[in-house]
Protein backbone atom coordinates (compact mmCIF):
# COMPACT_ATOMS: atom_id res chain seq x y z
CA UNK A 1 0.00 0.00 0.00
CA UNK A 2 1.32 3.43 -0.95
CA UNK A 3 1.66 6.00 1.78
CA UNK A 4 -0.03 9.35 1.19
CA UNK A 5 2.17 12.09 -0.25
CA UNK A 6 3.49 14.66 2.19
CA UNK A 7 1.78 18.06 1.94
CA UNK A 8 2.57 21.56 3.07
CA UNK A 9 0.13 24.22 4.19
CA UNK A 10 0.67 27.31 2.04
CA UNK A 11 -1.03 30.69 1.87
CA UNK A 12 -2.23 32.78 -1.06
CA UNK A 13 -2.87 36.51 -0.59
CA UNK A 14 -5.50 38.37 -2.64
CA UNK A 15 -7.50 41.54 -2.58
CA UNK A 16 -11.03 41.07 -1.23
CA UNK A 17 -12.85 41.32 -4.58
CA UNK A 18 -10.70 38.75 -6.42
CA UNK A 19 -10.41 36.55 -3.36
CA UNK A 20 -14.16 36.23 -2.86
CA UNK A 21 -14.65 35.71 -6.60
CA UNK A 22 -11.99 32.97 -6.63
CA UNK A 23 -13.65 31.23 -3.67
CA UNK A 24 -17.08 31.41 -5.29
CA UNK A 25 -15.79 30.07 -8.62
CA UNK A 26 -13.45 27.55 -6.92
CA UNK A 27 -10.49 28.67 -9.00
CA UNK A 28 -7.28 30.67 -8.71
CA UNK A 29 -5.85 33.02 -11.31
CA UNK A 30 -2.51 31.98 -12.73
CA UNK A 31 -0.41 35.09 -13.35
CA UNK A 32 1.31 35.69 -16.66
CA UNK A 33 5.06 36.11 -16.27
CA UNK A 34 5.03 39.42 -18.18
CA UNK A 35 2.32 40.74 -15.83
CA UNK A 36 3.89 39.97 -12.45
CA UNK A 37 3.49 42.86 -10.03
CA UNK A 38 7.04 42.66 -8.64
CA UNK A 39 9.23 44.91 -10.85
CA UNK A 40 12.31 42.99 -9.66
CA UNK A 41 10.97 39.59 -10.76
CA UNK A 42 13.58 37.69 -12.76
CA UNK A 43 16.22 40.31 -11.97
CA UNK A 44 18.53 38.11 -9.92
CA UNK A 45 20.96 38.27 -12.85
CA UNK A 46 23.51 40.83 -13.96
CA UNK A 47 22.05 42.39 -17.14
CA UNK A 48 24.62 45.13 -17.68
CA UNK A 49 25.32 44.18 -21.32
CA UNK A 50 22.68 45.46 -23.84
CA UNK A 51 22.73 42.31 -26.00
CA UNK A 52 22.22 40.18 -22.91
CA UNK A 53 19.24 42.32 -21.88
CA UNK A 54 17.76 41.90 -25.35
CA UNK A 55 18.14 38.10 -25.29
CA UNK A 56 16.81 38.00 -21.75
CA UNK A 57 13.69 40.03 -22.63
CA UNK A 58 12.96 37.88 -25.69
CA UNK A 59 13.25 34.67 -23.68
CA UNK A 60 11.06 36.13 -20.92
CA UNK A 61 8.35 36.96 -23.49
CA UNK A 62 8.52 33.42 -24.91
CA UNK A 63 8.22 31.92 -21.42
CA UNK A 64 5.22 34.11 -20.68
CA UNK A 65 3.38 32.57 -23.64
CA UNK A 66 3.98 29.03 -22.33
CA UNK A 67 3.93 29.31 -18.53
CA UNK A 68 2.11 31.03 -15.73
CA UNK A 69 2.86 31.28 -12.05
CA UNK A 70 0.87 30.95 -8.87
CA UNK A 71 2.62 32.18 -5.74
CA UNK A 72 2.17 31.00 -2.18
CA UNK A 73 3.79 31.82 1.13
CA UNK A 74 4.76 29.50 3.97
CA UNK A 75 3.23 31.95 6.47
CA UNK A 76 0.13 34.13 6.64
CA UNK A 77 1.72 36.42 9.25
CA UNK A 78 3.95 38.57 7.04
CA UNK A 79 2.93 42.26 7.08
CA UNK A 80 4.80 42.72 3.79
CA UNK A 81 2.72 39.99 2.09
CA UNK A 82 -0.48 41.53 3.44
CA UNK A 83 0.57 44.98 2.20
CA UNK A 84 1.75 43.94 -1.27
CA UNK A 85 -0.63 41.16 -2.24
CA UNK A 86 -3.85 41.67 -0.31
CA UNK A 87 -4.78 45.26 -1.03
CA UNK A 88 -2.76 46.92 1.72
CA UNK A 89 -4.06 44.70 4.56
CA UNK A 90 -7.72 44.90 3.41
CA UNK A 91 -7.78 41.66 1.41
CA UNK A 92 -7.85 38.00 2.30
CA UNK A 93 -5.47 35.09 2.67
CA UNK A 94 -6.53 31.57 1.65
CA UNK A 95 -4.71 28.49 2.88
CA UNK A 96 -4.18 25.25 0.96
CA UNK A 97 -2.62 21.89 1.71
CA UNK A 98 -0.53 21.22 -1.40
CA UNK A 99 1.52 18.10 -2.17
CA UNK A 100 5.22 18.87 -1.78
CA UNK A 101 5.85 17.60 -5.31
CA UNK A 102 3.71 20.47 -6.69
CA UNK A 103 5.72 23.21 -4.98
CA UNK A 104 9.00 24.81 -5.98
CA UNK A 105 10.78 26.66 -3.22
CA UNK A 106 12.18 30.11 -3.97
CA UNK A 107 15.94 30.41 -3.54
CA UNK A 108 17.29 33.71 -2.18
CA UNK A 109 20.75 34.87 -3.23
CA UNK A 110 22.82 37.80 -1.94
CA UNK A 111 24.55 38.52 -5.23
CA UNK A 112 23.17 38.70 -8.72
CA UNK A 113 23.93 35.63 -10.77
CA UNK A 114 26.37 35.77 -13.65
CA UNK A 115 24.59 35.01 -16.90
CA UNK A 116 25.32 31.76 -18.71
CA UNK A 117 26.66 31.72 -22.27
CA UNK A 118 23.13 30.95 -23.52
CA UNK A 119 19.91 32.39 -22.08
CA UNK A 120 17.61 29.41 -22.53
CA UNK A 121 14.33 28.20 -21.06
CA UNK A 122 16.00 25.99 -18.45
CA UNK A 123 18.05 28.91 -17.13
CA UNK A 124 15.04 31.25 -17.11
CA UNK A 125 12.86 28.76 -15.22
CA UNK A 126 15.62 28.41 -12.63
CA UNK A 127 15.87 32.20 -12.44
CA UNK A 128 12.11 32.48 -11.96
CA UNK A 129 12.56 30.70 -8.62
CA UNK A 130 15.61 32.75 -7.61
CA UNK A 131 15.20 36.07 -5.82
CA UNK A 132 17.91 38.64 -5.37
CA UNK A 133 18.22 39.46 -1.67
CA UNK A 134 20.37 42.55 -1.26
CA UNK A 135 22.42 42.98 1.90
CA UNK A 136 20.69 46.36 2.10
CA UNK A 137 17.30 44.65 2.44
CA UNK A 138 18.13 43.41 5.94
Amino acid sequence: MLSPEKTMRVYHFLNKQYGLDDLQRRRLKIAEIMSLNDPFELLGINLSHPLLREAFDATKKDLSKKYGILCFSKSWRSPVQWAHYSDNHKGICIDFDVPDSHLIKVRYVRYRLNPPKVIDEKFMLNLLFTKYFSIFDV
